[in-house]
């Protein structure tokens, strides 16, 4: 009886700590997707900025106004992009546990206790 037991706590940590992996990875992957799809967003606003520039060249016309708001929201999505990789790197650890867990969990993925 008490190798089954001894089995049956082997199997459940195992399957905790795949659990585990498994929500990191899922963890990383959102992180990286939210990461590149404001890295996306920043490359169509230079985009849009240098195909601004060429048109006042070409034009003559004075677009300072809408340059300096296309530079605004750029700076704006840069502060997102270092925050998104600022989170990604933040992990909360249980303090009942002792197991990561992402930054935006409420509750240990492991044990279930709250997290602060």
């Amino acid at each position: 009886m008490a190798d089954i037991n001894r089995f049956v706590d082997t199997t459940r940590d195992f399957a905790g700590f795949v659990g585990q992996k498994a929500e990191d990875l899922f963890n990383v992957s959102k992180s990286f997707a939210e990461r590149t799809s404001i890295e996306a967003k920043i490359s169509g606003k230079y985009r849009e900025l240098g195909k601004l520039c060429y048109e006042m060249h070409e034009n003559g016309s004075d677009e300072t106004g809408r340059m300096k708001e296309l530079i605004g929201q750029i700076s704006l999505l840069k502060s997102d992009l270092k925050a998104a990789e600022e989170a990604g790197k933040k992990a909360k650890v249980c303090k009942y546990c002792g197991c990561r867990n992402a930054f935006d969990d409420s509750f240990c993925a492991k044990c279930g206790s709250r997290l602060d």
